[in-house]
């Protein structure tokens, strides 16, 4: 008989990973649908495939992808949906261990996304005509928003899982679990939402959603702080923990940092709190520039 851990969700969303250009492509989607502007929904969720498509292939090889597969317009480099995803989801190709069934699944999911801009040029929201035009219905724009998502998160699980350029447990990276960390859940029934180290010199705690590390609380329960506060002092202590591009942005205040990863597109919080005897240090990531 099967428990109820074997229903848990395994699916993540789009907005779980820490993308800056993803989650606002994301989020305007959604906003879209739930608005009933569908042909709106539809040009967004294509808009989102094209980001995860440049943002999963710079930061697999360094490269631009628009530069190397695609032609130079007016003003700057160009590639369509159908063959930035070609050109991006074969980075994976020889990582997968069915790799001939992947090779097609992975064109399978090309012409899915070919579809859906043919979708979207049928919408009078994109394109202007001498004959009226029907817009999208909602449940167009739906399955076109769930094949998106599903092609979005799998292309960004696939960088993770596969290619991800950082170190481990990372802001931004699935957790990997070590013998020293201590998993807690909202439920017995729920996968891990948080791991503990905790030991006599500190105590850190990795905050997830869908196994994505959010933030990182970093208590150090035996230090003295005698020096003074900046960004050197802080960046010793919470490199471990932020992507191996991260580089300081500016003092926000006098217990407030930011940092910034190019490869990610994401800005990134340092909160220090001092105790008595001891010191926390909060590293987050957050939408935009403060």
């Amino acid at each position: 008989m099967r428990s109820r851990n074997d229903y848990t969700d395994f699916r993540y969303r789009a907005d779980a990973f820490l993308s800056g250009s993803i989650q606002e492509k994301s989020h305007d989607m959604l906003i879209a649908y739930n608005q009933e502007r569908y042909g709106d929904a539809i040009s967004m969720a294509k808009t989102m495939l094209e980001s995860t498509c440049a943002y999963v292939f710079h930061a697999a090889t360094g490269k631009e992808l628009a530069v190397e597969f695609g032609r130079k317009g007016h003003s700057d480099f160009t590639i369509n949906m159908y063959d930035g995803a070609i050109h991006t989801l074969e980075l994976f190709e020889n990582q997968l261990p069915n790799f001939e069934k992947s090779r097609q699944i992975i064109r399978d999911a090309a012409s899915l996304i070919a579809s859906i801009s043919d979708l979207r040029n049928d919408s009078s929201s994109n394109h202007g005509g001498r004959i009226r035009s029907n817009p999208p219905s909602e449940v167009e724009a739906l399955l076109v928003m769930e094949i998106s998502e599903d092609l979005t998160t799998t292309m960004l699980e696939l960088l993770h899982r596969y290619k991800y350029p950082d170190k481990e447990n990372v802001v931004g990276s699935f957790i990997t679990p070590e013998p020293s960390m201590k998993p807690y859940s909202s439920n017995a029934k729920s996968r891990p939402n948080r791991y503990v180290i905790d030991d006599d010199v500190w105590n850190i705690s990795f905050e997830l959603i869908d196994g994505i590390i959010e933030s990182i609380t970093i208590n150090f329960k035996k230090f003295e702080l005698q020096t003074a506060i900046d960004s050197e002092f802080i960046w010793n202590h919470v490199s471990d923990y932020l992507p191996n591009d991260t580089e300081y942005e500016r003092q926000i205040s006098e217990n407030e940092f930011q940092y910034y990863s190019n490869v990610h597109d994401k800005f990134y919080s340092i909160l220090v709190q001092k105790l008595n005897i001891g010191m926390i240090i909060t590293i987050s990531a957050f939408e935009g520039s403060l």
